[in-house]
């Protein structure tokens, strides 16, 4: 009987609790969620920019004439309500160019002040802990694609047809499965797969930490990490050259002709000078180099 009308007397503060803090004006909603789409126009070259902290981002290519949105989010815990005002989407168009901004609106930088910025320096830093989001994009093939996240993850599914893409994320997972002309990744720690569905000009991988998995072939192909391990798969026909180096970490070829360095940390991919190029670097990361024998 103790027990329970101590129970009964906490039931009963914890109540007084919330409606003095209701009436001090603060929010004691204890979950809220919000779903805004929107619809924006195509151009051709221009960029499709996407500004977030924690939420997942997915761009799937479609054959569709304008870029469509969906931002949805999700917060708990007492002031629920008032962290998705501060994560509250913003759309701007410019020269072409679409901004959506999910980061803290206090924080958002203009969009002139997007293009030389690298993390941290664009997003401060991780959401406080109860909220959570997702932005899902389909566009076009056409128009390029520049994702800047500080640790949601990064969807990439389709043609893009000459347009580049480009994500930047902290912490955050790197997935991509299609084609465009361009590819830029950069992540501190996680994991970065690419899938690549035809030869493309470019593709850049830049990672501190984690693991790295690269199957197709581009023009150029290269993979700087410190400590992450890299995999590399390229196309039975591929016959380019390259240089693979690491400080501390392994390097194992599989049906690549290749020829040793100064030592077993240098390696020389031989093949046609005038073919395309792969580079490798790591500092204690594996690296891995076959083709793709299917």
């Amino acid at each position: 009987m103790t027990s329970c009308r101590y129970c009964h007397m906490a039931g009963v503060l914890i109540s007084l609790a919330l409606v003095t803090l209701t009436s001090w004006g603060w929010d004691t909603t204890r979950s809220a969620t919000s779903n805004i789409q929107k619809e924006l126009p195509f151009k051709a070259g221009a960029t499709v920019w996407v500004i977030a902290e924690f939420q997942d981002v997915t761009i799937t290519v479609k054959p569709i004439s304008s870029v469509k949105v969906d931002v949805v989010q999700e917060a708990t815990d007492f002031d629920a309500k008032s962290k998705l005002a501060e994560y509250l989407p913003t759309f701007v168009q410019l020269g072409g160019n679409v901004f959506i901004y999910v980061n803290k609106t206090k924080e958002r930088l203009e969009p002139a002040e997007l293009e030389n910025k690298r993390l941290p320096d664009c997003v401060i830093g991780p959401a406080r802990p109860g909220i959570f989001g997702r932005v899902s994009v389909e566009m076009p093939p056409g128009m390029n694609v520049s994702v800047i996240t500080f640790s949601g993850r990064c969807n990439f599914k389709g043609d893009l047809g000459d347009a580049a893409v480009r994500f930047q994320t902290n912490t955050g997972r790197i997935e991509i499965e299609g084609a465009m002309q361009d590819l830029q990744t950069q992540t501190t720690y996680e994991r970065v797969a690419v899938r690549l569905t035809r030869h493309i000009h470019s593709a850049e991988v830049g990672i501190d930490r984690g693991k790295v998995e690269l199957d197709g072939s581009a023009d150029s192909i290269s993979v700087h990490s410190n400590s992450a391990n890299v995999a590399v798969i390229l196309p039975r026909a591929w016959a380019g050259t390259g240089k693979i180096e690491t400080v501390s970490g392994g390097i194992r070829l599989q049906d690549i002709a290749g020829s040793k360095g100064q030592d077993n940390n240098h390696m020389s991919i031989l093949g046609d000078s005038d073919g395309p190029k792969c580079t490798i670097k790591t500092g204690s990361g594996s690296i891995l180099l076959k083709r793709n024998v299917v």
